[in-house]
């Protein structure tokens, strides 16, 4: 695919000759928000928090909340895979996941932990509140146990192959979009 694109490159072939929409749309940024807060527990890829940048933009998420040790936008490879999404949605850093999981409670926001633990209700089922906050956890370890009884709900998606998981950012983007829909239809 990397000789193509060079190609293409050179060719000054464009994505609206290949039929393909590349084009941003900044008046749709913030006039479609939607109360829904990400919150990205001890991610040890910086790579990884640029794609929830985006996915976080891209379903027009309020905002996302960095903690422990995961990466800032300062950080080269958030930038890089963000492409310009950390400039577009609002976030913040807690040293500690447990500041952020109690500041949004007292402000009324339903927590789910996405999380593929045993008593996880299916994603797909699942009647979502707003305003709603979505706590991801550590790419290996998952969501710290404590902060899953903090949760009001625990959701996971469904796996139908012999993996049980999926990569942080992808199934980030399965919980926007079953969140976003669900928002639609209120």
């Amino acid at each position: 695919l990397v000789p193509v694109e060079r190609v293409a490159a050179r060719e000054r072939i464009t994505d609206a000759d290949m039929g393909l929409l590349s084009a941003d749309s900044p008046e749709a940024a913030s006039a479609d928000a939607f109360p829904l807060v990400l919150i990205a527990d001890n991610i040890r890829a910086a790579v990884n928090i640029g794609g929830l940048f985006r996915t976080a933009e891209f379903f027009g998420a309020q905002a996302l909340w960095l903690c422990g040790y995961t990466a800032t936008p300062e950080h080269p490879h958030v930038a890089r895979s963000a492409m310009g999404a950390e400039k577009l949605i609002p976030w913040r850093w807690f040293e500690n996941v447990r500041d952020a999981v109690s500041e949004l409670r007292d402000a009324g926001f339903h927590l789910y932990a996405l999380e593929t633990a045993e008593q996880a209700e299916n994603i797909a089922s699942c009647r979502f509140q707003f305003p709603a906050a979505l706590i991801l956890g550590n790419e290996r370890f998952g969501i710290d146990p404590e902060i899953l009884a903090m949760a009001d709900s625990v959701v996971a998606i469904s796996a139908h192959g012999v993996k049980n998981s999926l990569n942080v950012v992808s199934a980030c983007a399965i919980a926007a979009h079953a969140l976003r829909m669900e928002y639609n239809r209120k």
